[in-house]
């Protein structure tokens, strides 16, 4: 299989997405990234599944500026992975005292607020 429907190992997923294989495992015990089983049981993921999944389950990237659902400071983007075993936005903002804050949120609790927009046009 070539492109999108090219199948994918557990480790590709893994570093495609930034998430440990069992995390990736896991996601398909819950249902939420389904494999499919060779003969000899090994998981295998569909690319097109995998990026339909990436897209979906966070829709900003690094360098992106996002809000707490909940309101409050607009905040860039520094990195998306896993840490504890769950997926993270790990997020830096200036507080009204400008002084430089970070913190980590899980993504559902953050809305896109400006797309990054990296070209060099």
């Amino acid at each position: 299989m070539d492109g999108i429907d090219k199948l994918l190992t557990v480790k590709e997923v893994s570093e495609l997405l930034g998430l440990s294989d069992k995390t990736v495992r896991n996601f398909d015990g819950d249902g939420k990234l389904v494999a499919i089983r060779t003969q000899g049981g090994h998981r295998r993921y569909r690319l097109s599944d995998v990026l339909i999944f990436q897209r979906g389950f966070v829709e900003f990237q690094k360098g992106d500026v996002v809000k707490l659902n909940s309101g409050g400071p607009a905040m860039t983007v520094n990195w998306i992975g896993e840490k504890f075993g769950e997926l993270k936005v790990g997020c830096s903002w200036f507080d009204e005292k400008h002084k430089l804050e970070h913190s980590v949120f899980c993504p559902e609790m953050l809305a896109l607020e400006k797309k990054n927009d990296n070209s060099l046009e």
